[in-house]
């Protein structure tokens, strides 16, 4: 679904925005390396090597994933065994992205960006599982990106649109489409709509632009509904495990309120054998989900 290109005072503080390197071309060797047929652990552990930052996040995880392990892992090439090629891959769009938006400046000093690191990660995590139980299978990382991106508005925010994202702050509503609604009613825009545009910017996917800029109203992403799906449910999801993404101040989630969300019914639309499995498999995947935030952030 395209956006509108039309360049208006919104467009244009968003074009000010940094080029984030990471978004245009995350990991290039690595990326080439991993989704080649011919891959080897010895050839992925010398590319991370030059990476500090995501060699020491690998061990980190792998050591907090993989709890069991009588000794710990210490070499990369190990880790790379335990981890896989497309938790590699992952983690690696995860460190490159996270470490580019800490470094803008000017960001304020009144959100805990960690904790929106947190939440950014675990509803990628959940975005991928949502996706796989749905049934759509993707040698891609699109089912991961469309929930580590789907808040990247609310950087935006933070950083072109300084006042209107410390107004948001003071404001308490009752789920994050309430929040969305505000925005509009208030500035003409809401936050996915600065995120969908940002990412326009950087030639992403169609399929990620349409998942951020939708995610609070999947059904409007035509095509792309059940990665806006994904990216909805995979946020409630990680609300509802007591990771919130502190820019919103919103009432608590209940359980099983998300099998209300456009989103879930858009992607397990019946009470059939599929929908009951998802959700017993997403009960399990939200509880591994601070072993894996140990291991990242």
């Amino acid at each position: 679904m395209p956006i509108n290109s039309t360049v208006t005072p919104f467009h244009q503080k968003i074009q000010k925005c940094p080029v984030l390197g990471s978004l245009r071309s995350v990991n290039n060797a690595l990326a080439e390396l991993t989704q080649s047929s011919d891959c080897h652990s010895v050839q992925v552990a010398e590319i991370i090597r030059k990476d500090p930052s995501l060699t020491t996040r690998l061990l980190r995880l792998v050591n907090s994933v993989y709890t069991g392990l009588q000794t710990p892992v210490d070499d990369l090439e190990t880790a790379v065994f335990y981890l896989g090629i497309r938790g590699i891959r992952h983690l690696s769009l995860s460190t490159r992205l996270i470490d580019d938006l800490s470094d803008l400046p000017g960001l304020t000093s009144d959100v805990d960006w960690r904790q929106l690191w947190k939440h950014s990660i675990s509803a990628g995590y959940l975005s991928r599982e949502i996706l796989s139980l749905y049934g759509s299978a993707s040698t891609s990382d699109m089912d991961y990106l469309v929930g580590l991106l789907h808040n990247v508005g609310k950087i935006v925010m933070a950083y072109a649109f300084k006042d209107e994202f410390a107004e948001t702050l003071t404001w308490k509503t009752k789920d994050t489409q309430q929040f969305a609604e505000k925005e509009m009613r208030a500035f003409g825009w809401d936050h996915s709509d600065a995120g969908g545009e940002y990412l326009r910017l950087h030639g992403l996917a169609e399929e990620i632009i349409a998942a951020v800029k939708w995610h609070n109203n999947p059904s409007e992403a035509g095509p792309y509904a059940h990665y806006a799906a994904a990216a909805q449910v995979a946020d409630v999801l990680v609300r509802y495990s007591g990771i919130d993404s502190s820019v919103e101040d919103l009432d608590p989630v209940a359980t099983d309120s998300w099998l209300e969300l456009d989103g879930w019914k858009i992607l397990f639309p019946d009470n059939s054998s599929k929908t009951r499995i998802a959700q017993a498999s997403l009960k399990s995947s939200i509880e591994r989900i601070p072993m894996i935030l140990q291991g990242m952030v």
